[in-house]
């Protein structure tokens, strides 16, 4: 799996960080979405970028409890999240902080059959670092079920 990373003022802040996923599911809705393995892309852009960001490509088993696009629901640092579904929509909000970085945000992603797509929206930073201000797009397939 390939992650891209971003150096600056020799920090480094992970961008898969960035890519949210949440744990706590509210049960507003009967959700609509269809469950199994999904292929995500997601295309970073915003201000205080030191380079630009190369699209992430990876594939994440999307589940009742994980509806969200997002990698890092075991991070150290990462703040419990609130998952909001209501029928095929999710939304959610984070906040994760390590020695180095610091990052908050939310987003909201539409499940729409086999395809997917959304948006997202985020601070971040760290020690001896500007804040950056990101804008995450995100979009996926369905593939199949998960193993």
């Amino acid at each position: 799996m390939h992650h891209n990373h971003l150096k600056f003022a020799g920090q480094r802040l992970v961008l898969p960080m960035l890519l949210l996923s949440g744990v706590f599911v509210s049960p507003a809705a009967e959700a609509k979405i269809k469950y199994g393995m999904w292929e995500f892309t997601v295309q970073a852009h915003g201000t205080g970028l030191p380079v630009e960001v190369a699209p992430d490509t990876y594939q994440k088993c999307i589940t009742r409890r994980n509806p969200t696009p997002g990698l890092n629901e075991n991070n150290k640092g990462c703040s419990k999240q609130k998952v909001k579904v209501e029928g095929d929509t999710v939304s959610w909000s984070i906040s994760c902080e390590t020695d180095e970085d610091k990052m908050t945000g939310g987003g909201t992603v539409t499940y729409m059959d086999d395809t997917m797509s959304g948006k997202g929206a985020f601070e971040a930073g760290g020690k001896g670092m500007p804040t950056m201000k990101l804008q995450l797009k995100y979009s996926g397939k369905r593939l199949g079920n998960c193993p």
